[in-house]
């Protein structure tokens, strides 16, 4: 799996872990249920309660400098 998860998984830790009508699973069985690491469960539940924001953060480094055309022509 890559390092991004999809945003409805995102959307299915927070509902599993905070809904008020829900049972409020634990980390480790949304991290079952949804497949993915507890680390990355815990990650998004915390981001969640922190900022209301699943969203990703802004990319750090430089940005492109050439385009796909250019990358073509150097190849």
């Amino acid at each position: 799996m890559s390092n991004l998860l999809p945003l409805h998984k995102r959307y299915e830790i927070t509902f599993l872990s905070c809904h008020r009508y829900g049972q409020r699973f634990g980390v480790k069985r949304i991290a079952k249920i949804v497949k993915c690491a507890r680390s990355t469960a815990k990650r998004w539940k915390r981001r969640w309660a922190c900022t209301k924001d699943l969203s990703n953060e802004p990319k750090v480094g430089r940005s492109r400098v050439t385009i796909a055309d250019e990358d073509q022509t150097i190849l």
